[in-house]
């Protein structure tokens, strides 16, 4: 009994984990949210969505005829937009835990396994002191080893791994079609004020219509600037998941040229897997008060017997 109230005396002062956190983070409510390191870019591009969203709400669509449902489906569209964008920039993108620095002169010499009858070969990584698992690929930005590597993306101000990469695709699916949703009924109220003047016996010039709704310009000018850049990036994340690659892996390995991809798995079932299959539970215990625990303790140490034969890429999770 003595001991075990000592025990708990021990754990109540010490520091949870995610004080002891050494990636370079944004960490709030005692480690249930963890950021990247430019937190602020998510902020800006929340208000980017937002900003034209509510003007257009409050500007636009309730000036139409069917003004009510627009309204309806373009506040749903743009609150699913917003909820995607702050999953995929709260959610932990797949971070590994680090081990302690190796004593000097030990030896890490890379290791390989066999995946889809291809040879993969798993790097230790020099920062986190861990074998990186396959797909698993270091953020210089983030300093973190982060699990099926995609990449930083400026626009979020995070990494995108294996679990957040769900809600970054639905990000630029919906934005793409919020952006096409806004534009359409923006140019929608331009020719409904278009046929009231023409209906008066006024100037039924398109511009002229133009100039009377100021907010559906800016409706209209935005989603120009920006939908084919979000739709550009839509169609190509489409391509990588249907071919069962990151973007990582499409710039540096280039399968198409070299051959095998071993974690390509089919269309339908890369599309299942990337949107359908349960999300892993992250590897960082950042709320643990035990002393003895280290939010970066490595998971992944291939020894000889990693060698053995692994039947596709999301089945190497079994070696973690």
């Amino acid at each position: 009994m003595a001991a075990d109230s000592r025990r708990v005396a021990r754990e109540k002062k010490a520091k949870k984990s995610y004080r002891r956190w050494k990636g370079d983070n944004l960490i709030l409510c005692k480690g249930r949210i963890i950021m990247g390191p430019n937190y602020l870019t998510l902020v800006m591009s929340f208000m980017l969505i937002a900003a034209p969203g509510g003007v257009f709400l409050g500007l636009v669509a309730r000036k139409l005829t069917m003004a009510d449902a627009v309204l309806a489906i373009g506040s749903v569209w743009l609150f699913l937009c917003l909820l995607m964008l702050c999953l995929t920039g709260m959610v932990e993108p797949g971070y590994q835990p680090r081990a302690k620095r190796l004593p000097p002169g030990a030896v890490t010499p890379n290791r390989r396994i066999t995946i889809g009858q291809v040879d993969v070969q798993i790097k230790f990584c020099d920062t986190c002191h861990i074998y990186r698992p396959p797909r698993c690929s270091h953020c210089s930005l983030c300093d973190n080893c982060v699990d099926t590597f995609d990449h930083h993306c400026p626009w979020v101000g995070c990494c995108i791994g294996r679990r957040n990469y769900r809600f970054f695709a639905l990000f630029l699916y919906m934005v793409t079609l919020l952006c096409m949703y806004v534009f359409a009924f923006s140019l929608v109220l331009v020719l409904q004020t278009q046929d009231k003047r023409r209906e008066r016996d006024e100037d039924a010039n398109f511009f002229r219509a133009m100039a009377d709704e100021p907010p559906a310009i800016v409706c209209m000018a935005i989603p120009l600037l920006f939908g084919w850049f979000v739709g550009g990036l839509a169609v190509f994340h489409t391509y990588l998941i249907a071919t069962g690659q990151t973007t990582y892996e499409s710039f540096r390995y280039q399968y198409k040229k070299k051959g095998t991809n071993p974690y390509d798995k089919g269309v339908l079932r890369n599309f299942t897997s990337t949107f359908f299959a349960p999300i892993p539970a992250s590897k960082l215990r950042l709320l643990s008060r035990d002393p003895r625990y280290h939010p970066l303790r490595p998971h992944f140490i291939p020894s000889v017997r990693s060698t053995r034969r692994i039947s596709n890429g999301r089945d190497a999770e079994a070696l973690d």
